[in-house]
Order: C-alpha cells, then sequence, then structure tokens
C-alpha cells in the first residue's frame, strides 16, 4: 500500500511516509510468523495498522491499551 501523494507535504506527511515505510518493512516478516492464532493477529494488526495510515486515520482502535473515550 503506497501513501497519499496528493496530500500536503510537511512533517505530517514525511511521518505518514515513514510509517508506511516500517509498516512495508514488517510486512516483508509476516510470512515468517507462526501459522497460529498469534501469527494470524500481527498479520491482522499489520493490515489494520496499514490501513490506517494510508487513511491519516488517528482513531484510538479498541485493541489499544488504556481508556477508548
Amino acid at each position: 500500500m503506497e501513501h497519499r501523494a496528493l496530500e500536503p507535504s510537511g512533517p505530517k506527511n514525511a511521518t505518514v511516509v515513514a510509517a508506511t515505510e516500517h509498516i512495508n518493512a514488517a510486512k516483508k516478516h509476516a510470512p515468517n510468523l507462526p501459522q497460529d492464532a498469534y501469527g494470524a493477529f500481527l498479520r491482522t494488526a499489520l493490515d489494520v495498522v496499514a490501513e490506517a495510515i494510508f487513511l491519516w486515520d488517528i482513531t484510538k482502535r479498541p485493541s489499544a491499551p488504556g481508556p477508548t473515550a
């Protein structure tokens, strides 16, 4: 998944680019994760975070620690 190229440049865009690069690097290792519930959990988390980065969605995820409100 690529970052949104049409968004304005600046610190936020640089952060999104960096986050996308890190997620993509992590996803390259996803096939090495165990083929069990834990591996599935991590692969799903990578996909959810990648989508949130792409959409610039900073909504706190239900799986995040602490209060969600």
